[in-house]
């Protein structure tokens, strides 16, 4: 319930302060009930509002010199294709979620600048004992929300992790969990709705049916199906969307294309002279899979019109011009 009424508060009143406002007033109303009714938070946490505070010390420093010690290095050394897997994966997700980063702010990012910031930033990281981290679409897309588009949401950001890590995770506890879980069904419902609905006429009917398939299989199977789907269905979509792209991006013959190469008179009469039987074709884009057939298909149709051309002048023009008559003798 609180997620629907996010989604329908954000949608109705554009101003940044609709979604912290939101959640701070269903945290606060929580707490007047609780309060009203004589409840206690241990018995919040029994019925599943609270969430159970671990029993946790502050992980301020995270990682000292003495745990070094405590490693299995061989068992480190013996997960070596896994962390090369994770590698690769990583790149991908984090390239999928910097082109819904674009689509979110409305800009343009450098892919290679984004792989080395989450590169090195991984690499510090994992000095540290972090886990793998990379630019995130849905915190971004939360954060433009409530219009926080400067360097300040990414400040306060780190900050609040700071400061857990010194105080203790015990501190969450004080967050109601249908908070938290009412923002993530925003978040989700947001992205089902903006994809799935509001730009359904901006999209091709083939990418929205990508769009509903991979939401489909995120719901039936999970992340990592849905993301593997999406991917082989992007890539048919691809190469179905770019063979149907015209190959052809101009074509001339002999008489209009007299080349970049100074020739002598003798030499241009005798040009001038096939210019009728050549034909000059300028490509555009890849070869490959269909287009390559299309290619041949093309070629060969411009030859058997060439011949027919020739065959038609021929008998026009008498048995005499029959032996004279030039058919398509070169293609370029």
């Amino acid at each position: 319930l609180l997620g629907i009424a996010l989604c329908l508060a954000t949608r109705r009143l554009d101003h940044w302060a609709v979604l912290p406002g939101t959640l701070a007033a269903a945290a606060g109303v929580f707490y007047v009930l609780l309060w009203a009714f004589g409840g206690s938070m241990q018995e919040a946490v029994a019925l599943g509002f609270l969430p159970e505070p671990a029993r946790a010390p502050p992980s301020f420093p995270i990682l000292a010199p003495a745990d070094l010690a405590l490693v299995d290095w061989g068992l480190v050394a013996g997960q070596a294709a896994t962390f090369a897997s994770l590698a690769v994966l990583t790149a991908i997700i984090m390239l999928m979620d910097v082109s819904g980063i674009e689509l979110i702010g409305d800009a343009d990012l450098d892919p290679d600048r984004e792989l080395r910031v989450s590169g090195v930033t991984n690499a510090v990281n994992g000095l540290f004992g972090a886990h793998v981290g990379f630019q995130s679409a849905p915190e971004t897309a939360l954060a433009a929300r409530i219009g926080a588009r400067g360097r300040a949401m990414g400040l306060f950001y780190a900050a609040i992790m700071v400061a857990i890590l010194v105080v203790g995770v015990e501190s969450v506890a004080v967050i109601p969990s249908f908070v938290l879980a009412g923002l993530l069904i925003y978040l989700g419902l947001v992205f089902m709705i903006t994809w799935g609905w509001t730009r359904r006429r901006d999209m091709p009917a083939q990418d929205l049916a990508v769009v509903l398939a991979i939401l489909a299989a995120f719901a039936l199977f999970g992340p990592l199906v849905g993301m593997g789907l999406g991917l082989v269905l992007a890539a048919a979509l691809f190469v179905v969307s770019y063979a149907a792209l015209g190959i052809l991006k101009a074509e001339i013959d002999g008489a209009d294309f007299d080349g970049v190469v100074v020739r002598e008179v003798r030499q241009r009469a005798a040009l001038a002279e096939v210019a009728g039987r050549i034909r000059i074709m300028q490509l555009q884009g890849f070869l490959f899979f269909g287009t390559a057939d299309r290619l041949v298909r093309l070629v060969r149709a411009r030859i058997a019109q060439g011949r027919g051309a020739s065959d038609a002048a021929r008998g026009w023009q008498g048995a005499a011009a029959r032996e004279a008559a030039p058919a398509l003798d070169y293609l370029i």
